[in-house]
């Protein structure tokens, strides 16, 4: 289930096949598939257990991250802004604790954009910020085009 804007996350619940309660908690973003903040897992019997999920994030957890992303203006907390999932997109290494998230910038032609690439690391604390080109939707069906100068790939080569 989704809130309405401005919020950056989304319910997840699963039902037992008797309709009773599984499990139930928020995920980060929309589709992502990261649970975050405190999740309620249940057994057949109705027994609580609950999982702080954001222990595994280290230094960096949900709101902490949002953080910066509203103070560097790519989104807004209040507004909402860049929220859908075509703009913002959220992944999460458990081995390597870092969240890298990706960033609607700005449409360059029909069928280029750019956006912000942030790498935050749960070890140390520390982040990053860049930006790349990539093709859009529009250009799903031309698989011939060239490769764009500033792509993550290769800006990563210069």
């Amino acid at each position: 289930m989704i809130p309405p804007v401005p919020y950056y996350f989304s319910y997840y619940y699963r039902y037992f096949e008797n309709g009773n309660l599984q499990f139930s908690g928020k995920i980060g973003g929309f589709k992502s598939g990261i649970a975050i903040g405190k999740w309620k897992y249940f057994d057949e019997t109705g027994k609580l257990t609950e999982v702080d999920e954001d222990k595994k994030f280290g230094l960096w957890d949900f709101d902490k991250v949002l953080s910066v992303l509203d103070k560097d203006g790519v989104i807004n907390l209040k507004t909402g802004k860049n929220r859908e999932f075509e703009k913002l997109q959220f992944f999460f290494d458990k081995d390597k604790k870092e969240w890298k998230i990706k960033i609607f910038k700005k449409n360059i032609s029909v069928l280029v954009e750019e956006y912000w690439e942030y790498l935050f690391d749960g070890n140390t604390g520390k982040y990053t910020r860049d930006w790349y080109e990539r093709y859009n939707k529009n250009a799903e069906k031309d698989m011939n085009l060239p490769p764009l100068k500033n792509s993550r790939a290769n800006k990563n080569k210069q």
